[in-house]
């Protein structure tokens, strides 16, 4: 990665340009297809690992194998990031949803820039405060299928790196969002092909072209 792709992290912003280079020299880049896995529940976190293109599921496997869909990040997230800051497991599988580019910064080339540059371990708590506020935020789940499944969308669509003048474009299959949504695949097929009527969504294969943005969040506002 570049100085200026490492800036581009929230947690690395606050860095000048030779901090920045500094820790560009000590990540590692790597590339997953889909389905390929960035790291397991209840692996070590020796690894930050910071999503550079594409997107990426978090499941979260329960005692009886039962797995759900946590989250979905896009460019620009640390995965993970307090389970790496405190040294514990990570909570979650990190599964590429297509053409992932990432880099890892292992935990002792961490600390030792820490020491270099304190600035480091405040945009690392800045981005944990802000991904802290954001699960606050979550709104209480709705009863009515179609206002849960829009804001399940609408946040991961906002989340998604968009190039200025173009659309949001989610890397989901049907499947993938309705574990993100709590909800049965055939309701979720159900309101994405009425959404794209109305001019809100565009299907494609395993893929979702939100449309209209505003709109899906005023359906995910709805009461």
């Amino acid at each position: 990665m570049t100085p200026e792709e490492i800036r581009s992290f929230p947690l690395f912003a606050r860095l000048g340009a030779t901090e920045a280079a500094a820790v560009a020299g000590r990540v590692a880049t790597h590339r997953a297809q889909r389905g390929d896995f960035l790291f397991r529940q209840g692996e070590p976190a020796h690894h930050l690992v910071l999503l550079r293109s594409g997107q990426a599921k978090m499941e979260s496997a329960a005692a009886d194998g039962t797995v759900a869909i946590v989250e979905i990040l896009g460019p620009g997230n640390v995965l993970a990031a307090a389970n790496f800051l405190v040294q514990e497991p990570y909570p979650v599988t990190a599964v590429a949803l297509d053409t992932v580019e990432y880099g890892t910064l292992a935990y002792s080339d961490f600390e030792a820039m820490v020491r270099a540059h304190p600035d480091i371990a405040l945009g690392l708590l800045g981005y944990l405060a802000r991904r802290l506020h954001r699960a606050y935020a979550v709104r209480r789940p709705s009863a009515r299928s179609r206002v849960r499944l829009a804001d399940a969308l609408a946040r991961i669509a906002a989340d998604t790196a968009t190039p200025a003048g173009q659309v949001p474009v989610v890397a989901l299959s049907h499947e993938d969002l309705a574990g993100v949504a709590g909800m049965a695949r055939e309701t979720v097929t159900r309101h994405l092909q009425r959404w794209q009527a109305q001019g809100v969504v565009e299907l494609g294969t395993r893929s979702i072209r939100v449309v209209d943005l505003e709109r899906l969040r005023r359906i995910a506002d709805e009461a």
